[in-house]
């Protein structure tokens, strides 16, 4: 049973990741950090 769930909930939570990523990489804080030149981490 926690399988099945499992599978049903994956694609949902990709999509809430991706979306959050998505949304921090274009705060202006981010574009801040790339305008004085700093390399992004990872």
């Amino acid at each position: 049973m926690s399988l099945l769930v499992s599978i049903v909930f994956i694609p949902h939570f990709g999509r809430v990741a991706r979306a959050q990523t998505i949304a921090i990489r274009n705060s202006p804080f981010i574009e801040a950090e790339r305008v004085l030149g700093r390399r992004p981490v990872g």
